[in-house]
């Protein structure tokens, strides 16, 4: 998360805005789609002025995790913000420019790929059945490649 007022999202929003502008004048047959960060707080505030320029929305979702006590309870996906962004923006193609869940647990200090397998299916599930949302990227961090 952001901590209030971190980010500059009246500028970031001006800017895509003026790039969404130039490309449309040179091809207004191109697509333009941006992956915008996580569909909460400061995604939601720029949505009305980047909803003119933008053809399409990615958003990474780092949803899924492991509790404080170290354990992971299978189940988690996207906590709902599937639908709620698919609420807020009804009309736009989206999808998930990034998701996944981490291989190594820092709470316990152990690898946990069976975790990880079980919440990345278990969000792969929730995208594919969810309404309107095209698809997504599984991310992979570095630790996967010890």
């Amino acid at each position: 998360m952001y901590a209030e007022g971190s980010i500059d999202t009246t500028g970031a929003a001006a800017t895509l805005t003026e790039w969404c502008r130039v490309i449309k004048e040179e091809d207004p047959t191109r697509p333009i789609v941006s992956v915008y960060g996580d569909p909460s707080g400061f995604a939601y505030s720029t949505y009305p002025a980047l909803s003119n320029c933008l053809d399409g929305w990615g958003f990474n979702m780092y949803r899924a995790g492991f509790t404080t006590g170290g354990d992971y309870d299978g189940t988690s996906g996207f906590g709902g913000d599937l639908g709620t962004f698919a609420e807020q923006a009804p009309r736009e193609f989206r999808f998930v420019g990034e998701y996944g869940i981490d291989a190594f647990n820092a709470h316990t200090s152990t690898e946990v790929e069976s975790q990880q397998a079980t919440a990345i299916s278990n969000m792969m599930r929730e995208l594919y059945y969810s309404n309107g949302w095209q698809g997504g990227f599984v991310f992979a961090w570095q630790d996967e490649w010890w």
